[in-house]
């Protein structure tokens, strides 16, 4: 019989093998404002951000709770990008790119963009790439136009790369994992791959683009991956040579690659996410819809262990591979939305752990009183005689000089607490004056995180220096020794601590008389011989670092320099000018406003020249 012992056995096993399987999954879900139309993971997927409207949201990916809203006024974001690593930086990196194509780039936790580029002016961008590290920026505009930006963490600005130009929209940008390769997907259904370094197009293939699907290069630096048709996906080696190639049920919307680089993800227009091997073009796992509303967007953490996705119906859903990664063929589970709670909006310096305090607040209900009631009750109110007040005064009322002289003392009480009150708002005024002060000293030897140096060493300074210099290394030379005159603008405002500048240089050299090959007479009578002059445009450039305390400074720089020398007897007569050029080395310690140093020079006339100076600093506004 069908219900025997032995299948009813292999039966209450099925069963309660699927009870066992089945549970119920509670998935956290946010609202947002708008549809989400970027989102992305920091390199450690501690943090995600997203867009919403004008504004970046960033909440943490444990409980979900806001961390900061960065407020932007240059339009609604269209991209954002954490880079997966930041080994530049060592600190989490934020780049935004608004619809009115200006592009900010942040180091979070700070609100204010440390470097703003303002693209207004040029094409709009349609595709947006960061590098693995964190230090290149892929742009590509509807004008076909391919640029790469160079990050120069010294001073925070970019440095731009321009590639050859395509005849056709730009649909999407992607590097390859070391850094060597950019590829690209245009709207003209074309895939190119160029050089990094040099901007050269090294290949290119006609590829189905017309879901504007992006292009993928594997973390082995060895294949592209792009869509073929609207259900085909194909693996091609660098010469686009088809490998193989992946079918799917329904449209491919979006291609996405795991962190170890086997896997392929693919985002199917039926909001399934599956997940193919690179190597047997077989499905290995799947994830469900959860949301029938379009998805705008999405993103992986870095280790590929959760996902943020976003739905056109102001939903937003983060997801646990653990959990919802199914096997084809594997039973669904039970799914519930939960609502993240939304935390008081507050701001914070870093992302330490914060809970902010809640006071405790108790009600209390006043009664007014009336002023009928008030006269009421004085008018019933007894002396200690036992008759009213009016009887006992013999029924007389406060008379006009009484009144006059309870208005002039009410006058000069409300006159002296105003005065009170100026004199406290004065001393409030001056105590925060203060504070600010303390406050500014403080910040002057404390760090700019958006530069990673002291704010003290930005400096805009002119030096007066007064080197004097020896040639006694050289015992030919006629001339031993000279003074100096040295005035330098030197600056570090944008670049410190490094600083460049430029500067005058005047000096004088006295003569060895004994050992001077030459002599010179006057009326019959042996003089001195000439002094040696040199005048000197220079240009430096070195380092210079503050000590805590913001008193001492401590600076190395090289220099060149250039411009003409002659001989000069005084009173008498001077060569024809000679050019010369020279090169040297400085490194001096400063106090405040005055400092000493030392060098060495090599004079294409005076050859090698050690010498010391003093020197006096006026700093200028920055």
């Amino acid at each position: 019989m069908f219900f025997s012992k032995k299948n009813f056995l292999k039966f209450a096993v099925f069963s309660f093998s699927f009870f066992c399987a089945a549970q119920e999954i509670t998935i956290p879900m946010i609202r947002t404002v708008y549809p989400v139309k970027c989102v992305t993971w920091n390199k450690d997927g501690t943090t995600f951000a997203y867009s919403e409207g004008e504004n970046v949201i960033v909440r943490d990916s444990t409980g979900y709770n806001l961390i900061q809203t960065l407020a932007n006024s240059n339009g609604e974001i269209d991209y954002l990008l954490y880079p997966q690593s930041t080994a530049g930086m060592g600190m989490d990196q934020l780049l935004s790119l608004s619809d009115r194509n200006i592009m900010d780039f942040r180091i979070l936790p700070q609100t204010e963009p440390i470097q703003t580029s303002k693209r207004n002016t040029l094409p709009k961008t349609t595709a947006l790439a960061y590098n693995y590290n964190g230090n290149y920026i892929a742009l590509g505009t509807e004008a076909g136009e391919i640029s790469v930006l160079l990050q120069n963490y010294l001073t925070n600005s970019f440095i731009e790369r321009q590639f050859a130009k395509l005849d056709t929209p730009i649909e999407s940008l992607y590097f390859s994992r070391n850094n060597k390769l950019l590829v690209s997907g245009s709207d003209d259904d074309s895939a190119c791959i160029w050089d990094v370094a040099s901007g050269k197009l090294l290949n290119a293939l006609p590829y189905y683009s017309k879901s504007h699907v992006p292009v993928l290069i594997t973390n082995d630096n060895n294949y592209v991956i792009m869509t073929t048709a609207q259900n085909v996906l194909g693996i091609f080696d660098m010469n686009f040579r088809k490998i193989r190639e992946i079918r799917t049920e329904a449209d491919i919307q979006s291609i996405h690659l795991s962190s170890d680089g086997t896997t392929v993800i693919i985002l199917t227009s039926q909001n399934f996410f599956y997940f193919y091997d690179i190597a047997s073009a077989r499905v290995t796992g799947y994830v469900p819809s959860l949301n029938r509303s379009k998805i705008t967007s999405y993103a992986f953490n870095n280790t590929t262990t959760k996902l943020v996705v976003c739905h056109a119906d102001n939903s937003l859903y983060v997801l646990e591979m653990a959990q919802m990664l199914y096997i084809p063929g594997q039973n669904l589970d039970t799914f519930y939305t939960q609502i993240a709670e939304e935390e008081e909006d507050y701001e914070i310096g870093d992302y330490e752990e914060f809970i902010p305090e809640k006071e405790e607040v108790t009600e209390e209900t006043f009664e007014m009183e009336h002023p009928s009631d008030i006269n009421n009750s004085a008018g019933d109110s007894k002396n200690s005689s036992g008759k009213n007040e009016s009887e006992n005064q013999g029924g007389s009322s406060l008379s006009d000089d009484d009144i006059s002289k309870l208005a002039e003392e009410l006058s000069k009480a409300t006159e002296k607490k105003s005065n009170e009150e100026k004199d406290k708002e004065e001393n409030q005024k001056e105590e925060d004056s203060k504070k600010t002060k303390e406050k500014k000293e403080r910040a002057e030897t404390e760090y700019d995180e958006n530069f990673l140096f002291k704010i003290s060493e930005k400096q805009n300074t002119i030096d007066i220096s007064f080197p004097v210099g020896s040639i006694y290394l050289d015992s030919e030379n006629p001339y031993t020794w000279g003074l100096g005159f040295d005035v330098t603008w030197r600056n570090s405002v944008f670049t410190a601590p490094f600083y460049f500048g430029a500067g005058f240089h005047a000096a004088t050299y006295w003569p060895n008389v004994d050992d001077y090959p030459y002599q010179y007479y006057s009326s019959g009578s042996q003089i001195n011989p000439p002094n040696y002059y040199d005048m000197k445009l220079l240009i430096p450039g070195g380092i210079q670092v503050i000590i805590p305390g913001n008193v001492v400074h401590v600076w190395a720089e090289v220099y060149v320099a250039g411009g003409v020398s002659f001989l000069w007897l005084l009173n008498g007569p001077r060569t024809n000018f000679s050019p010369s050029f020279a090169m040297g080395i400085r490194t001096g310690v400063g106090l405040k406003y005055v400092g000493i140093g030392l060098g060495i020079s090599y004079d294409s006339i005076l050859k090698f020249v050690p010498e010391i100076m003093v020197s006096a600093r006026i700093v200028l506004p920055k």
